[in-house]
C-alpha cells in the first residue's frame, strides 16, 4: 500500500480504520454505520462470555462453589455427549 494513497470514503471518523477497505464495505456511511455498531455489541458479549468463564472457574477452585462443570469447554462436550 503506497503511502498517501487512501480510500475517498474513508475519512477517519471510526477508530482502527487505516484507509483499507478492500471489500468495499464503507461505502454507505449508513451501512458502515450499522457495521460499527454490531461489532461493538459483539465485542460486549465477547467480554461478557470471557468474564462468565473466569467467574465460574475461579469460584470452583478458589472458593469450593460447586458448579456442574466449571471448565467450559467441558462444559460445552456434555451438550453433544449421550443424555446431555
Amino acid at each position: 500500500f503506497s503511502a498517501g494513497a487512501t480510500f475517498a470514503n474513508l475519512i477517519g471518523e471510526y477508530p482502527g480504520y487505516y484507509s483499507r477497505d478492500t471489500a468495499d464495505l464503507a461505502a454507505d456511511p449508513t451501512t458502515l454505520a450499522a457495521y460499527y455498531d454490531a461489532e461493538l455489541i459483539h465485542a460486549r458479549f465477547s467480554m461478557l462470555g470471557t468474564l462468565g468463564c473466569l467467574t465460574s472457574e475461579l469460584l470452583t477452585t478458589h472458593a469450593d462453589v460447586p458448579f456442574g462443570e466449571s471448565l467450559w469447554f467441558q462444559a460445552g462436550a456434555h451438550i453433544f455427549s449421550k443424555g446431555g
